[in-house]
């Protein structure tokens, strides 16, 4: 599939993201690797998923917004941030914030890494009724404002 921005010219699918998720996080387990690439299987297919406009509010706030509504692309691809992350290790932490801290780092370093290489994408990690979701989306500068 071309780029989502319809312009680099950059091949982005579900390999890309997977060798990215092996190239920067090298000494996770395949659990924890299998978690992120979840996560991030809400990019696909493209038409499916959630687009945020460049300009705006933080992409947290419009994602929470799109999650009022479930039948949006932001709720069908939202994920549970802390049971999907937590459960990859196979260790139980007392501190949700620790954590959310942890696994916030982790997808960072995969977002990061995918804009580096001309992907506009990210991840929203919105509380929405006491539990972190995590919504991956395209940074699309002719994304409606979801207000």
């Amino acid at each position: 599939m071309k780029s989502p921005d319809g312009f680099s010219g950059v091949v982005f699918d579900e390999l890309t993201v997977q060798r990215v998720i092996s190239t920067v996080l090298p000494k996770a387990p395949l659990s924890a690797r299998e978690a992120i690439k979840r996560v991030f299987g809400g990019l696909f297919p493209f038409d499916d998923a959630v687009r945020v406009p460049v300009e705006g509010r933080s992409a947290t706030s419009m994602v929470r917004a799109m999650l009022q509504d479930l039948t949006s692309d932001a709720s069908r691809n939202a994920v549970p941030l802390l049971e999907t992350y937590m459960g990859t290790y196979g260790v139980a932490s007392p501190d949700d914030e620790r954590l959310r801290s942890r696994a916030g780092m982790a997808i960072g370093k995969v977002a990061v890494a995918l804009r580096q290489r001309g992907h506009p994408v990210g991840v929203a990690c919105a509380t929405v009724e006491g539990t972190i979701l995590a919504v991956p989306y395209y940074i699309d500068p002719w994304a409606p404002d979801p207000r």
